[in-house]
């Protein structure tokens, strides 16, 4: 399995470059993932991304091994996308951001084509719904069901309580469910 996270860190406290190196190895997906979904881009959540494993080596020391060292660095994340996001406040959507046209049009012979076209579009329709969310739900929803964070993780990140961070999850899966209710079969709309 190789050093935990935590012994990764307090080496990375230590001067340790090759920890870090395998620190960021292990994370750099999931942060990027995560700061692709609050930023809105990849090439802005590729910068945020890297401002947060900067911190992160800059305040290794800080880290005392109490709580998910995931949590503590998703902390840093929001913080380095806020700070991103609002320092910059962009408009413009990277040509990255854009769906790829293969596999999008299918000309209704190719069932796996027009499989692909309704999965991408529901994926759309998920992504549009997530980011019309006010961040202090958007944020937690992420963690909990794209990082799979513990609700006392999601508060040890984002300084809330762990039943705050809770309530913030429900109320995003109830506006959730409300703005993605055409998708539901049951309801006769997908």
């Amino acid at each position: 399995m190789g050093r935990s996270d935590a012994d990764l860190l307090r080496a990375v406290g230590a001067g340790d470059v090759s920890a870090f190196s395998a620190f960021v190895d292990r994370h750099k997906d999931r942060v990027f993932s995560f700061a692709v979904e609050v930023i809105g881009n990849r090439a802005d959540a590729e910068d945020a991304s890297q401002e947060t494993f900067v911190e992160a080596y800059r305040f290794a020391r800080r880290f005392q091994g109490e709580g998910s060292a995931v949590a503590w660095l998703l902390g840093i994340a929001w913080h380095r996308c806020l700070t991103w996001k609002y320092r910059w406040r962009r408009h413009a959507v990277s040509l990255d951001d854009l769906p790829s046209p293969e596999g999008v049009v299918g000309n209704g012979t190719d069932r796996r084509v027009d499989d692909e076209a309704e999965a991408t579009a529901v994926r759309l329709d998920v992504r549009r719904a997530l980011a019309k969310l006010p961040p202090k739900y958007r944020v937690p929803a992420l963690l909990r069901y794209q990082q799979g964070l513990s609700h006392e993780e999601i508060g040890a990140a984002l300084g809330i309580s762990p039943a705050t961070a809770a309530q913030r999850v429900h109320r995003a899966k109830v506006i959730l469910r409300t703005a993605l209710h055409h998708l539901d079969p049951r309801a006769g709309g997908g």
